[in-house]
């Protein structure tokens, strides 16, 4: 069976600002799970709409269980990229299933992962 196929659906997004296009890298959003007994290891891909665009969302079926989460910086074709919090510990489960996982400049919430927004000049 598919592990995708049963699980708890969980949101992840980013909110960044105006240098975030079409012509940047994604974000990738890193799903782990702590506990030594799965071995769930998995990226995803959050792209920017055509044109400019300042979030992006996506939504993946995890099992229940505890994962940390951390963003990998896009690229901006300019070179430039941004600085992203440190790994979350989030608890995936039917309670917390219409929640979600933001990377949000504006935001932080102590039971969400975020990415801050602030861009680093690319030496």
């Amino acid at each position: 069976m598919n592990p995708d196929a049963r699980g708890v659906s969980m949101k992840f997004s980013v909110v960044l600002d105006d240098n975030w296009t079409d012509k940047s890298s994604p974000v990738l959003v890193r799903m782990k799970n702590v506990d030594v007994t799965r071995k769930i290891d998995r990226y995803k891909a959050l792209r920017p709409r055509k044109g400019k665009s300042k979030s992006a969302s996506i939504t993946v079926k995890l099992p229940e269980g505890k994962y940390d989460v951390s963003y990998v910086s896009p690229i901006n074709s300019d070179g430039s990229m941004y600085k992203t919090s440190k790994k979350t510990t989030v608890v995936v489960n039917e309670k917390t299933a219409a929640h979600s996982v933001a990377g949000d400049s504006q935001k932080e919430q102590p039971s969400e992962s975020s990415a801050d927004g602030k861009k680093e000049e690319k030496e």
